[in-house]
């Protein structure tokens, strides 16, 4: 997840992404004083093929943005105004939330469904932490994701708390974790988001559906 722009370092190629997330990539053009965006038509750690036909390598390139697909910036270093057509950032909120109850019932039976664990801890080029999100379906059909978010903790409730002061929708949750066009998670499947942040008191929460109908909350802690 991603909200707001930073300025950093790209000498080497550790920024570009997995193929298999299926991000876009935006490479700030001309390579040595960027004024313009180009999307890559592909990428490896070796090189990208801009959509103007150019052959460039990672550790030249001064200005990158990473796009999920349904549009929402992931990060990127060296941003500049204006971006490109149809990308969109999230928007900060704030304001006073009413502490809430957890369905109680539907976070044990979580636990039976689907495992939420972080790893791959480190920094952004900007020094925030950041880490990887997993899920995996350890039960034995298919399950979705429809909506979900990370809580503060307040006594025995728990305080939403989101960059957009809502619940991220299933299909934030389809673009940032991978998955598969119908949101649909295989039994024994996993899916990952390796750009997530938040660390406190309090938990991430993911609200779902199993293939046969019922309801879960499948949660883990923020890390520390």
């Amino acid at each position: 997840m991603f909200a707001f722009l930073f300025r950093g370092s790209a000498t080497d190629s550790s920024w570009i992404p997995n193929p298999d997330r299926k991000l876009v990539v935006y490479v700030g053009w001309p390579l040595k004083a960027p004024k313009e965006w180009q999307r890559a038509t592909s990428y490896s750690p070796n090189q990208l093929e801009l959509e103007n036909g150019t052959i460039a390598k990672p550790g030249d390139v001064q200005s990158h943005l990473l796009v999920y697909p349904n549009n929402e910036a992931l990060g990127g270093t060296n941003l500049f105004y204006p971006f490109p057509v149809g990308v969109k950032f999230l928007e900060p909120k704030s304001g006073p939330k009413a502490p809430l109850a957890l369905d109680s019932i539907q976070i044990a039976y979580g636990k039976t469904v689907c495992k939420v664990s972080h790893s791959r801890f480190r920094k952004d080029p900007e020094g925030k932490p950041i880490y990887a999100t997993t899920l995996h379906n350890i039960s034995g059909q298919r399950i979705r994701v429809q909506k979900f978010a990370g809580f503060r903790a307040v006594g025995q409730q728990y305080v939403l708390h989101t960059v957009t002061g809502g619940y991220y929708t299933d299909e934030q949750f389809i673009a940032w974790y991978a998955v598969s066009a119908d949101g649909w998670i295989p039994a024994g499947g996993e899916v990952t988001d390796d750009s997530n942040y938040g660390r406190g008191d309090g938990i991430w929460a993911y609200f779902g559906q199993t293939e046969d109908g019922n309801h879960f909350i499948a949660t883990d802690r923020l890390p520390r």
